[in-house]
């Protein structure tokens, strides 16, 4: 058994290790966030992490958001702007009411947050 538990244990700290370095960090987000090409206009993933970063910087976002949450979807009445929706921190008796900000597709702006609707 004591070769066992020792394998075990070298197997259960290689896991925690590799789940530890994918960890979202701000300081992970804002190195992202430094390296965006607005150029050619704005992608899914630099529109998650656009998102990401205006959340972290954001009061209001930051405390009720969960910035690792981050989901893109394309806005289908404006077809110009990616939609990011994060679920809430922020939960009533029945359900949390997920957040969602909007952002330009080809400048990277934030044009709205709010309750997604």
């Amino acid at each position: 058994m004591p070769i066992y538990n020792e394998v075990m244990t070298k197997l259960f700290l290689l896991l925690l290790m590799t789940i530890l370095a994918g960890c979202l960090t701000p300081e992970s987000i804002t190195k992202r966030y430094s390296e965006l090409d607005y150029s050619d206009g704005v992608s899914q993933e630099e529109a998650k992490i656009i998102a990401q970063k205006y959340c972290l910087e954001d009061a209001d976002c930051y405390t009720q958001a969960v910035v690792s949450s981050a989901q893109v979807k394309e806005f289908f009445p404006d077809p110009e702007l990616w939609r990011v929706r994060f679920d809430s921190k922020i939960t009533s008796e029945n359900f949390a009411l997920p957040l969602s900000l909007k952002i330009d597709k080809k400048t990277g702006e934030i044009v709205e947050f709010g309750v997604w609707k």
